[in-house]
């Protein structure tokens, strides 16, 4: 039941795994959570680690706020999709007609399984994405991926990650960095990010996004809305910096104006 007075979240449908960020957020401002609609919240977190959603949230008072409401779908087509609307270009290609090698990695989140092809090719896979080539290259530390946490309109810091050649396109990193967003986006790179999270529906979750190394263009190529993390490549300093970080956005966007 909806109290604004209750010192609870509810995670709906699912309860969040303790190796998740948001659950280390919550210990972090000593704020306990359930997935039972029957006990008293101040909060609703819609929980769902599936690409696509598939349970509906249970009927709530108008004034109950809820945590990424509307993001029902983060399949590399929809991301892909509401990429072109905003940025005005994209990171699909038709491997129909496109010649040269390109990306094909499934359609859905969290799978590492991309692998180089070349194109054009006979017949396509409604399982697969094909997407250009991005360099992302950075000598003497990998290929890097930049890792965006979202807090509503709030960047409020990003993680370099870097993996070797052989690690390419798994899920494994050597070496994470933290910056400020200000030092790795121009401002109208941010605003199209935030645009792009709002489009999604993402409140609260993190971004991949690669730098094209030839272009200088940035493309979004992920959507996550129940990360894990922080990145273990971190220092416990580091980590715990973070952490503390995350928790007074946290607690200021969503916990501060229930």
């Amino acid at each position: 039941m909806f109290s604004k007075e209750a010192n609870q979240i509810l995670f709906y449908p699912e309860r969040p795994s303790r190796h998740s960020v948001i659950f280390k957020i919550l210990k972090r401002l000593n704020y306990s959570f359930t997935k039972n609609i029957k006990k008293d919240f101040s909060l609703i977190v819609r929980w769902e680690d599936t690409t696509f959603r598939k349970i509906e949230l249970p009927s709530q008072e108008p004034e109950c706020p809820i945590i990424n409401k509307d993001c029902n779908d983060i399949s590399k087509e929809h991301i892909d999709r509401v990429f072109e609307k905003v940025f005005g270009y994209r990171l699909n290609v038709d491997p129909l007609k496109f010649k040269g090698n390109i990306l094909q990695k499934s359609h859905l989140n969290a799978v590492k399984d991309g692998k180089i092809i070349d194109s054009p090719i006979k017949a396509t896979d409604n399982a697969f994405v094909y997407q250009k080539i991005i360099n992302n290259y950075e000598p003497g530390l990998g290929f890097e991926d930049i890792r965006v946490p979202i807090f509503k309109t709030d960047i409020p810091l990003v993680f370099f990650k870097y993996r070797n050649f052989e690690k390419r396109f798994s899920d494994s990193f050597e070496k994470s960095f933290i910056k400020l967003p200000s030092d790795v986006f121009s401002l109208a790179e941010t605003k199209k990010i935030i645009s792009f999270s709002l489009a999604i529906g993402l409140d609260y979750g993190e971004l991949d996004i690669l730098r094209d190394r030839d272009s200088g263009k940035i493309y979004i190529i992920d959507a996550n809305n129940t990360p894990w993390g922080p990145p273990d490549e971190l220092s416990d300093q580091e980590t715990d910096q973070v952490l503390e970080v995350f928790a007074e956005h946290f607690h200021q966007i969503f916990i501060h104006k229930v």
